[in-house]
Parts: structure tokens; C-alpha cells; sequence
């Protein structure tokens, strides 16, 4: 699942606290080093190498043990935010700029928009169209009509969506940019 996040840490909580446990296992490293070195020293040169790995071994071993290691796994779901696109369908977005109206600009924006995979796979997308009034329209549809209203009413129209959509992280209006109202 791409909206689970799971991570692993050791968390070790020695039974006597943290100085008290060092002061008690650094002793034993140094009398494990210095009877590697000083005790038997009629053995050849591999075999002390040797005891000695395992000697060092088990007292890492030993350590561990009393450090008491826990592992601990966190799992995250990573909920998708809502990230919502406002679209002016009023009267004015019928005038033509170039060889396209306002609208069919604004409707080649979002189509480029929501062609990015990366927002449909991490958000929540909804599309509202608005004048005077707001309605949701489907993202993946070309719905989007001229509403014949004179009116552009941008600001109800992002109280209209907030007050429906508690989790909205982004509200991305797409207008002529005059508030007729």
C-alpha cells in the first residue's frame, strides 16, 4: 500500500540506568581484553585469536542482554489531503483571448493539472465550478459549461468550499480574476 509508512528503531533501556550500566560494563570489557592478552599465552598465535573472538563475543552478547534492546515498529497511514480547483464559469470567461475563450483556457489549465499523476496519487482532487453559485463537477469529466450569470462571487465561493471540506491543504482558483460582486 503506498500510503503506509513503516519504520524500525532499537530503543535499549539497561535495567540500572544508563551510568550506573556503564560503569558496570566497562570493567568487563577491559578484564575480557586484558586476559585475551595476558592469559594463556603458551597458545599459538591463531588459537588465542581465535578464543579470544569468541571470549569478546559473548561478552557483546552478555551486553546486549543487559542493555535490554527492544525493537520497535512505528506504522504510519499517510492520509491524501484535499487540494481543490475553483474554475470562474461566468459570463465574462466566454470572451475570447486569442483564438480560445477564458473558459477553454481555464479548462486546458486543469487538464494539464490534473494529468499529473502525482497529485491524483497524493491528493484528494475535487473541481467546482462557481459564479454566483457553486456545483461540484466530476475532475475527470469536461462538464465544465458557462454558468450565464454577470455575477463572480470568488470569495463566497471559497467559504462555500472550505465550509463543506475540513481537510483542505490547497484551493487553486482558476478565474478571470475580477470579482464582479
Amino acid at each position: 500500500m503506498k500510503n503506509l509508512l513503516t519504520s524500525y528503531s532499537i530503543d535499549f533501556s539497561p535495567p540500572l540506568g544508563y551510568l550506573i550500566s556503564s560503569i558496570i560494563a566497562i570493567p568487563i570489557i577491559i578484564l575480557t581484553l586484558y586476559s585475551v592478552r595476558n592469559l594463556l599465552p603458551d597458545l599459538k598465535i591463531k588459537v588465542r585469536f581465535f578464543l579470544a573472538s569468541l571470549r569478546i563475543l559473548a561478552v557483546c552478547m552478555f551486553l546486549f542482554i543487559f542493555f535490554q534492546p527492544s525493537v520497535i515498529q512505528t506504522t504510519y497511514y499517510l492520509e491524501k489531503d484535499t487540494v481543490v480547483f475553483l474554475i470562474d464559469a461566468s459570463r465574462s470567461m466566454a470572451i475570447k483571448s486569442g483564438s480560445f475563450t477564458r473558459l477553454d483556457i481555464a479548462k486546458q489549465a486543469l487538464k494539464e493539472l490534473l494529468g499529473n499523476e502525482n497529485i491524483r496519487n497524493e491528493h484528494n482532487v475535487l473541481v467546482y465550478v462557481f459564479s454566483k453559485t457553486v456545483r461540484l463537477i466530476n475532475p475527470n469529466s469536461d462538464d465544465i459549461k458557462l454558468i450565464n450569470e454577470d455575477s463572480t462571487d470568488i470569495l463566497s465561493s471559497i467559504e462555500y468550499v472550505r465550509a463543506r471540506h475540513n481537510d483542505i491543504s490547497n484551493i487553486i482558483l482558476i478565474s478571470d480574476g475580477a470579482d464582479n460582486n
